[in-house]
């Protein structure tokens, strides 16, 4: 996944909405080897008086791949030409204002980016296949779910899970896996808050088929 990032080339950008579009956050299409078609992902630029901001993101999803933890998308840094990035604007005034005046030029032309997968590979047990199989969803699509609050009932009954010995007769394996992996990866990443899980659900849009982290802004923090 890793690879075909960071050897993909970026064939559309506009604006994330909201927020995130104002802090130089982008909805990619990328093509090449190894993306599937219509290839989706996140690209965040670096910005004036923020040019490393992300690198925490990328920090976190190493320490992921580092540990076997799954639960991470994808993410790798590139070097884009300004005026590629201008080009692929062109079509939006408020993305074009915004690569000409808040992105960090450097002296060879590049401006710095994260590229990051949509969402990670789920298998959804609603698509059975077989005995133990079902297909997997792609990582280069936002996978269907909702968002949690961490201190919600649901994300307790998680954390009673991953603490019941033997396995509780209603434990969802996939989701208490994916719960531990959120708890280290935090724990080590010192998260100071994180303000949402997302719980990718399966085709029926009703049964939970694996936890993803998209809110890493607190992991890693300076202070």
């Amino acid at each position: 996944m890793e690879a075909a990032l960071a050897t993909s080339r970026v064939v559309e950008l506009e604006l994330a909405p909201g927020r995130r579009g104002r802090d130089g956050v982008f909805e990619a299409r990328v093509a090449g080897p190894g993306v599937e078609s219509p290839g989706r992902a996140e690209l965040r630029l670096e910005l004036v008086g923020a040019p490393v901001e992300d690198r925490r993101r990328l920090a976190f999803h190493r320490l992921a791949i580092a540990l076997g933890a799954r639960v991470v998308p994808a993410c790798v840094r590139r070097d884009l030409p300004l005026g590629e990035l201008a080009e692929r604007v062109a079509g939006s005034a408020e993305a074009f204002g915004l690569v000409r005046s808040r992105a960090a030029v450097r002296n060879d032309g590049t401006v710095g980016a994260l590229l990051c997968a949509a969402g990670r590979s789920l298998r959804d047990a609603s698509r059975a296949e077989g005995p133990g199989e079902s297909a997997p969803a792609s990582a280069w699509d936002r996978p269907a779910g909702v968002p949690v609050d961490p201190r919600s009932a649901e994300v307790g009954r998680w954390a009673r899970w991953a603490a019941a010995d033997p396995p509780a007769a209603e434990e969802d394996p996939e989701i208490a896996r994916d719960y531990v992996e959120m708890l280290a990866l935090d724990y080590l990443a010192a998260t100071t808050r994180r303000r949402e899980v997302f719980v990718a659900r399966g085709i029926d849009g009703k049964r939970p088929v694996g936890l993803v982290l998209l809110d890493d802004a607190y992991a890693f923090p300076p202070a």
